[in-house]
């Protein structure tokens, strides 16, 4: 007895084996390779975490070392009373150049004008007015010489104490006696 053996059918059959083998190895390999690289990421992750931590217990233990937090509080007190310094400077800045864009008013500046005044010049009136422009004084003069008027305000003029000097020109009162008035517009801030 013989049997027949079919080769064809074999080889097919074995075929079809090998072919199914093949997809359920690739089946098999895409988890095993997912896993491995989410198990390297997990790691790697793991091994990070542990990094910030260490870092994160230094930063603690710096921060809560009473040493370094009394140094903390020391730079935080100076920094406040550096910043009330520079506030006060400021202020004191500001009031200075408030102060110097201000005309000088004192009795200097009465003696500066008195050192004008010939022996025939007279003032007989004073007055002061203060406007946007700036502060000007008004002098009501008399003088028994017609020249005196422009001499007069060519010395007021070269004190340096005033940003203009002007007269309104004379006229003639009594005999042998001229009167005009004199604006002197104050110069800011001058100092003696």
């Amino acid at each position: 007895m013989t049997k027949d053996i079919n080769l064809y059918k074999a080889l097919k059959n074995s075929k079809v084996k090998k072919e199914k083998n093949q997809a359920g190895i690739l089946l098999a390999i895409i988890p095993i390779l997912v896993l491995l690289i989410l198990g390297v990421i997990s790691y790697w992750l793991y091994v990070k975490n542990n990094e910030l931590s260490a870092e994160i217990d230094k930063i603690n233990e710096y921060l809560n070392n009473p040493d370094i937090s009394k140094k903390y509080e020391e730079v935080v007190e100076i920094k406040d009373k550096q910043k009330e310094l520079n506030d006060k400077k400021d202020f004191l800045k500001k009031f200075r150049d408030n102060y110097n864009s201000y005309p000088l008013f004192n009795s200097e500046l009465f003696k500066k004008i008195e050192a004008c005044l010939k022996s025939d010049i007279v003032i007989h009136d004073i007055s002061y007015s203060s406007s946007v422009g700036g502060a000007s004084l008004v002098m009501q003069v008399s003088t028994t010489d017609i020249k005196a008027a422009s001499t007069f305000t060519q010395d007021l003029s070269a004190t340096q104490l005033f940003e203009k000097v002007s007269y309104d020109g004379w006229s003639q009162s009594r005999e042998n006696e001229y009167t005009f008035k004199v604006t002197c517009l104050l110069k800011a801030g001058v100092h003696e």
